[in-house]
């Protein structure tokens, strides 16, 4: 630049503190230097057209492949993309491959600096879609105030849906209530559940983190039943005494007072029958022979705890006890040492007559007898045996009759005696007094036939005197004991 005889370079000028439109600048026009304003400068400007030129990126060589391999870097901040607005997000909302599209945020969701928060669920929803009828707003307040936490650090109690539900009611389609969770300050015991894998079966029990043993409370309001019950129906009714059932259950358990009507215990239905069993197998049944009856064998356990008794009840004053077995079975009483009683059928066809016992009265004798026929006479023998082999003893008295060969046998001391029975004369019988008698014991013999050879013997250590050798037949005698130094039988 020149004009005052000192040529200066323009990165040697100093530079202006501000620059008005009027001011003036010298440029080269034409060969020449001139002025011009800063304002016709800008005007110049403002007058050349622009001019685009469009090209693709695959006109300019290796520039498609340079940009596919160069990797974004840098800050989101410093991409150069820009959005419409706040709380917008980049991403693609349209279907398949394409470029990037905003994406607003939806209702109850903010961002607040460069987090995105769930603020407010819940607040506004006066209804749910699926359920009848309006949610108010006691009832949804704070559902989701404190996320999955059943009781947020502040205090405040917060549910899911349906846990909050459950606590309250559920509904059904016409709003009716259909379940109710009743809320129990400071419980530790609660129900617990799930499913199961195939053929095990879901499960329901009673529960505690805190508590080993926990037991499970199923109640029914009033005096109504308590069912379980299966796809096919009831199976276990439990009621109280006095309330007619609601269901033909095959099993109630039943409270109630003891008038054998609404006795507590185990009751069966319409079936009259009542079965025990173990693994699947029968091993004890009760069965009603018609129902209304009231009449039941009891099973009774004396004071002293050591005899139990069998006992026929009911509501009449006299009920009788009628026991069976199947086909030809017998009947057998014992103890753990054995057997003691055995009880038979005929040995072919339906019984006719039968024992009868009859219990004496004060200076009455107890009988024996038959029935229902009196001219039928009493027979006893030995069980499979023709005669009386062994004799029987009765009344303290020992009788041998045919069939044993009269053989010697001991007498006990508690017995009294000995009578020998049969149809023709006997050849020979023994007889061994008791061991051990009793001062002044006396022991009488007699036959219904003669005997030609009878030996009497005394225990050890005693003597006999006056014992016959013989015996007429109807003809008897006795002998005593005496003891002291003579310890001998003594004929009376």
């Amino acid at each position: 630049m020149s004009g005052s005889g000192v040529e200066l370079k323009i990165s040697e000028m100093p530079a202006v503190s501000s620059v008005a439109g009027s001011e003036m600048i010298e440029l080269v026009q034409d060969g020449q230097n001139r002025r011009a304003t800063v304002d016709q400068i800008l005007r110049i400007g403002s007058a050349v057209a622009a001019q685009v030129h469009s090209h693709a990126i695959a006109d300019v060589s290796g520039l498609s492949t340079a940009l596919d391999a160069k990797a974004p870097k840098g800050a989101a901040t410093a991409s150069g993309l820009t959005v419409s607005a706040q709380a917008r997000l980049l991403g693609r909302w349209s279907s398949g491959a394409g470029a990037i599209e905003e994406v607003r945020l939806g209702a109850g969701l903010t961002l607040t600096g460069d987090l995105i928060e769930a603020a407010g669920v819940g607040a506004g929803v006066t209804s749910i879609g699926g359920l009848d009828g309006a949610v108010s707003s006691e009832d949804l307040a704070g559902l989701f105030g404190g996320g999955d936490l059943l009781y947020p650090a502040a205090g405040a109690m917060a549910r899911t849906v349906v846990e909050y539900a459950f606590r309250q009611r559920m509904l059904g389609p016409d709003g009716a209530e259909q379940v109710r969770v009743e809320a129990t300050p400071a419980a530790v015991e609660y129900w617990r559940m799930g499913g199961a894998i195939a053929g095990a079966g879901p499960f329901m029990m009673a529960w505690s983190d805190s508590q080993a043993d926990v037991p499970a409370v199923f109640g029914a309001k009033g005096k109504g039943s308590v069912i379980l019950a299966n796809g096919a129906g009831p199976m276990l009714e439990a009621m109280e005494g006095g309330v007619n059932r609601q269901v033909d259950a095959p099993v109630q358990v039943r409270g109630g007072s003891r008038d054998y009507v609404t006795h507590p215990g185990i009751y069966v239905g319409s079936q009259r029958r009542l079965w025990m069993g173990v693994d699947g197998k029968r091993i004890l049944e009760v069965r009603a022979d018609a129902l209304g009856a009231g009449d039941a064998v009891a099973l009774a356990i004396a004071a002293t705890a050591d005899t139990a008794k069998l006992v026929a009840e009911g509501t009449a004053t006299n009920v009788s006890m009628y026991q069976e077995v199947k086909g030809t079975g017998s009947f057998t009483f014992g103890n753990s040492a054995g057997n003691f009683l055995l009880l038979l059928p005929p040995s072919s066809g339906a019984a006719a007559n039968y024992l009868t016992m009859r219990a004496g009265q004060s200076g009455t004798s107890p009988e024996l007898g038959l029935f229902p026929l009196n001219d039928v006479p009493l027979s006893i023998m030995p069980y499979g045996r023709a005669n009386m082999a062994g004799g029987l003893v009765m009344g303290g008295y020992a009788f041998r009759f045919s069939g044993t060969g009269f053989a010697d046998f001991t007498l006990l001391s508690t017995q009294s005696g000995v009578h020998w029975h049969d149809g023709s004369t006997i050849s020979t019988a023994a007889v061994t007094l008791p061991a051990a008698p009793s001062a002044g014991q006396i022991m009488e013999f007699s036959s219904s036939a003669a005997i030609t050879t009878l030996t009497v013997t005394p225990g050890a250590g005693h003597t006999v005197v006056g014992a016959p050798t013989s015996l007429t037949a109807g003809v008897g005698f006795r002998l005593k004991f005496i003891s002291n130094s003579v310890n001998a039988w003594v004929r009376v």
